[in-house]
């Protein structure tokens, strides 16, 4: 009897360390709990030096903070309704007109609060103490090595953002592999797939 009682124990500590280890990348952590940042991006200005401004995807758009309000800060904007498809109702919306041009035009009129109504806003973003100040340089802060990266998403529904997912970035060859992480964000986030770390 004592030893089918040892047994049992030893079989719950066992299933209970498996629950406690989960492999994560020594990069990129995906984060499912909702988590909200003190900073509330959605109510930054537009910036006024380039604006929201089209990437290479069709219906994907893109906003830089430079003024490095709380460090370096990046939106993407990508349509609820899918950025192929609102981008093709806009074609027929501005037909005999240069597309982007007036697209950028309407959605610099506009706040991140309430362009939220209509786009995912999605927010990179590397805290001011990951930062060095450089007023001789063409920008003002510089990035620090180490540091890491947070990817946030904003709900409209209940006004608050919660981290997606992070990047730690501990050498200068991995800058392009940062650089390669949110690209694919931007894209799995923009065609509403699942986010997988890498």
């Amino acid at each position: 009897m004592k030893i089918k009682i040892i047994i049992l124990f030893l079989l719950f500590q066992f299933v209970g360390c498996q629950k406690k280890i989960q492999p994560t990348s020594k990069h990129s952590e995906k984060k499912t709990e909702q988590s909200t940042p003190e900073i509330n991006f959605i109510n930054y200005p537009i910036d006024d030096f380039e604006g929201i401004t089209s990437t290479k995807y069709n219906g994907i758009y893109r906003s830089f903070d430079f003024k490095y309000t709380n460090g370096e800060t990046m939106f993407i904007l990508s349509p609820k309704s899918g950025n192929e498809k609102w981008y093709s109702e806009q074609e027929n919306k501005y037909k005999g007109k240069d597309v982007d041009a007036e697209i950028e035009k309407n959605l610099n009129q506009q706040s991140f609060k309430l362009l939220s109504n209509e786009f995912d806003v999605w927010v990179f973003h590397t805290p001011k103490e990951n930062m060095k100040k450089t007023p001789k340089m063409d920008a003002p802060y510089t990035p620090l090595i180490p540091r890491k990266i947070f990817f946030y998403k904003y709900d409209s529904s209940k006004n608050n953002w919660s981290i997606v997912n992070t990047y730690s970035i501990e050498n200068e060859k991995e800058e392009a592999k940062a650089n390669e992480w949110q690209e694919s964000n931007i894209v799995l986030n923009a065609n509403n797939w699942t986010l997988f770390s890498n």
